[in-house]
């Protein structure tokens, strides 16, 4: 394989052409494909361009033109030139079959100016059809899609299991065929698998590989799990916002509060001063008045000093003597009550 790999590199560069880079591209048994090799205008057409496809065999190396232009070749049998809107040529292999695997080189040359186009093709043997998940234990079947239109005769379908590609009987008593289906009663964990189904209906034959896949037992307990933890995030979720709406909460009222105690604070400070002043005055009037009183208290003091009253000491045997004299002064007190000192 590699000596065939220099040998299309040596070709390439002794026809002193450019070579794009390799295409793959795979077709299905009996399928049509379009191997696409350089785009083109009409005018092209009638200026010198000049396209042909060569086909190497892996595994001779063997050469062979199947197609040109704008002569055909003697050796083209399914094949043709096809185009699309865009005005890309393509070579068309309809009914593709095994034998037209290999490599295949596109030489599209306008003038003097050659391109070489490298395409690998594959043809696979079935077509693939979407992988099926199947629950464990529970029985399931396996569809082959088969077209019956216009088609007469027996209908035969075969299964097999695909272990590394290679074909392998089903040995199993939990697997039957059903008609065009295959039956798995009680699927488990080895049934994974791809699986191969075949068949042939009048003039039409083909096949099909699914891939199937058995889920394990505990997939219910893991999405239950899943269930719970999703509550559990969604609870702390929920406790989060409660959370932040608190403290959002709170820094309102603080807020508010602040904003209260801005707004209250000139009004206490305005009452705390008023109520100094008043203390000031009410102490202040009281000053004033207990003032008064001492002065008044001493002029009287002084009025009573004003008059003098002889006091003799006596004899306890002149007591009676003494009383008589001290009522004398008491009313004569009580007489000059109107007198004012000045």
């Amino acid at each position: 394989m590699a000596c065939f790999y220099l040998l299309l590199v040596l070709l390439t560069v002794t026809s002193g052409c450019r070579a794009d880079s390799m295409l793959s591209v795979s077709a299905f048994l009996e399928d049509s494909v379009a191997l696409p090799c350089g785009h083109f205008y009409k005018k092209d057409l009638t200026s010198g361009l000049r396209m042909r496809w060569i086909k190497y065999s892996t595994d001779t190396s063997e050469k062979k033109v199947i197609l040109s232009w704008p002569e055909t070749s003697q050796d083209a049998k399914h094949v043709k030139w096809g185009s699309d809107e865009k005005g890309t040529m393509s070579l068309i292999l309809t009914n593709s079959q095994k034998s037209d695997e290999g490599i295949y080189i596109c030489e599209f040359c306008l003038l003097w100016n050659c391109t070489l186009r490298n395409i690998s093709l594959r043809v696979k043997d079935c077509k693939v059809r979407p992988a099926v998940k199947v629950a464990h234990s529970t029985p399931f079947q396996l569809n082959c899609s088969v077209d019956i239109k216009g088609q007469k005769g027996p209908l035969n379908v075969s299964w097999v299991l695909l272990k590394a590609g290679e074909p392998s009987p089903l040995i199993s008593e939990r697997v039957e065929v059903s008609g065009t289906s295959l039956v798995i009663k009680s699927p488990s964990i080895s049934d994974s698998s791809w699986y191969r189904c075949s068949y042939t209906y009048g003039k039409n034959h083909g096949c099909y590989d699914i891939r199937m896949h058995v889920q394990a037992e505990d997939v219910e307990a893991t999405t239950f799990q899943q269930a719970e933890d999703v509550e559990a995030t969604t609870f702390r979720q929920v406790e989060n916002v409660e959370e932040t709406i608190f403290q959002q909460a709170n820094r309102t009222t603080e807020q508010s509060g602040d904003t209260l105690t801005a707004a209250l604070s000139p009004v206490i400070t305005v009452a705390v001063v008023i109520a100094v002043l008043a203390g000031v005055y009410i102490y202040w009037r009281r000053s004033q008045q207990t003032q008064r009183d001492s002065e008044g208290a001493v002029r009287e003091i002084e009025c009573i000093h004003d008059y003098d009253y002889p006091v003799t000491l006596m004899p306890s045997n002149d007591l009676s003597d003494s009383s008589q004299e001290f009522n004398r002064i008491y009313h004569h007190l009580e007489n000059d009550s109107l007198h004012t000192c000045k």
